[in-house]
């Protein structure tokens, strides 16, 4: 069965939700509408977007400079 963390239904449109780590919990996350209402196809883009959120997250570890040991 795939994997379906990021996979959220309202009124029967699938979504992509996923809170950023590091910001706290009363933020609220970030959603993006898949426009199906097929649950295949919705776990099907939700991979999708998962790996390119995931590539775009690890990349912007290296612009910052280290947090402090403090």
């Amino acid at each position: 069965m795939p994997n379906t963390q990021y996979l959220f239904q309202k009124t029967g449109i699938y979504y992509f939700r996923r809170r950023i780590a590091g910001y706290p919990h009363k933020t609220r996350p970030l959603m993006v509408s898949l426009g199906s209402k097929d649950r295949w196809q919705g776990l099907y883009i939700v991979q999708q977007l998962h790996m390119e959120f995931q590539s775009m997250l690890n990349s912007f570890i290296f612009t910052q400079p280290p947090l402090p040991k403090d």
